[in-house]
This record gives C-alpha cells, structure tokens and sequence, in this order.
C-alpha cells in the first residue's frame, strides 16, 4: 500500500472527500475486496501496523462488502498478533460475521495481556469479544461463554455473565 494510497484513505475516512472522489483518485487493478483482503495479508506477513490500520479504515469506511467465513482464519491470525492496535475492530468484524470457526480465536484474544490496552485491563476488548461469542448463538458459543464463568480474571467473567443475562433477556 503506497503513501498516497494510505492518505487517500485517510481523507476519506475523515469526509475530506466523497467516496465519489475517493474512486476516481483511488485506481487498483482488481475489486475492492480482493485489495483490502492483499493488503491485510501483506499486513499480517510483514507486520506492518500501518497497512492494517489503513485496510481496516477503508473496509469500515466503505462498508460494501461483510467479510465472509473464507477470512476468517487471517482475520484471526491477525487478531492475536500483538504487533498491532486493531484488535477490537476486528473482535467488532467477528461479531458481524457471527463464525463458529472464530470461537477459538475469540477465546484466546480475551486472554491477550495487551500494553495499550492497560488503561482498562483489556476491558474493551475482551466485552467485544464475549459480544462476538454470544452472537454466534450455537451450543458452541455457549459452552465456551459458559466456561468462561470460571476464568481467573474477573473482567472474562463479568463479560461471560453478561453475556448469559443478554440471552435471557
């Protein structure tokens, strides 16, 4: 992804321009789909912060396509990568795509002791990925949200229990 690529996204993003605008400034040789999808590959491969960060903004800016459960083995890889700041953007993208091939994932990266997330003791992101459990909504999800109960860390079992109250309510 090159710097004008990353700015162009940026200002779209910001409604520094239309989306109108941003298509005819931004040309690629394939869909958009397929160049977010590379460039979170590329991301993922070579650890670079900045190219996920800028695939992320436009595929939440863009909101054209859902990622599919084809994506989620490199969306989870992605996720329990600590190189990176995105980890409840993409708990928010598992949430939407609501795949039981992402349980174990979720699972892990409630366990992730995060440096910049330390202001909440990961709080936030372990909330969104309890959120992502229970929208899968299958005997799977559930079993995992109820072993959650027994966690050692307070924050995975409130978010469990919320979970379990969200359902019956």
């Amino acid at each position: 992804m090159t710097e004008d690529k990353k700015e162009l996204i940026t200002n779209f993003s910001l409604k520094k321009i239309t989306k109108e605008e941003f298509f005819k400034q931004f040309k690629v040789e394939k869909n958009i789909k397929d160049y977010i999808l590379d460039s979170l590959n590329n991301a993922y491969a070579n650890k670079k912060e900045d190219v996920l960060e800028h695939a992320l903004l436009l595929y939440f800016n863009l909101n054209d396509f859902k990622f599919d459960n084809s994506n989620t083995e490199l969306l989870g890889e992605i996720l329990l990568e600590e190189w990176h700041n995105n980890h409840e953007d993409l708990a928010m993208i598992f949430q939407d795509m609501r795949d039981p091939r992402s349980i174990p994932f979720l699972e892990k990266a409630m366990n992730l002791n995060l440096e910049y997330l330390d202001y909440n003791d990961g709080e936030s992101l372990i909330r969104k990925c309890a959120y992502a459990l229970g929208d899968i909504d299958n005997s799977i999800s559930w079993d995992k949200i109820n072993s959650l109960l027994s966690s050692d860390n307070p924050i995975i079992r409130a978010a469990a229990t919320e979970q379990l109250n969200r359902k019956q309510s």
